[in-house]
């Protein structure tokens, strides 16, 4: 995980070896701190690949077990997980809402989204200007609606929220 062979010697090895430097205040005051004040510690760190030099966003679960004579601290265990994969997904994701979010407001179309309900859910720049921003909004009389929206072959409009 941390790119290193199978057959290296870890010994020589301190905690703070596979830390960066940047990231050793998170250690002490985040990690460790909650180890010894709750006997755990879930979230995300980063270690180091001593191959690539780079970072590995890892998510860890651990925790203190103790001695069950003794009630003292017997040893730290440790679960982690590479996230790189979800973190690269997320932004993959990030970046193609945004692309979309880009493509919906420059469109020349209108785009107004309802529920099964009626309710507005979204409308893009050109729906709205199309529509005055008056989607929904009611008549000086109150009891019509602007821009009603109706269900597909049903002549009544939807009711409002």
């Amino acid at each position: 995980m941390v790119g290193l062979e199978k057959d290296y010697n870890v010994h020589h090895l301190e905690q703070e070896d596979f830390v960066f430097k940047s990231d050793q205040h998170k250690l002490y005051n985040e990690v460790l701190s909650a180890l010894v004040q709750n006997g755990r510690w879930d979230g995300e760190f980063q270690l180091k690949n001593f191959k690539t030099g780079g970072p590995i966003p890892i998510y860890f679960s651990a925790g203190i077990l103790k001695d069950p004579l003794t009630g003292h601290p017997k040893l730290l265990a440790a679960i982690g997980h590479d996230v790189t994969d979800i973190k690269k997904a997320q932004e993959e994701l990030r970046e193609g809402a945004a692309l979309l979010k880009s493509i919906i407001d420059n469109m020349g179309e209108g785009l107004l989204v309802c529920d099964h309900d009626g309710r507005t859910l979204f409308v893009n720049p050109a729906a709205s200007k199309m529509l005055s921003g008056q989607i929904g909004d009611p008549l000086p009389n109150g009891k019509q609606l602007k821009n009603q929206v109706y269900r597909p072959g049903d002549i009544r409009p939807l009711a409002p929220e």
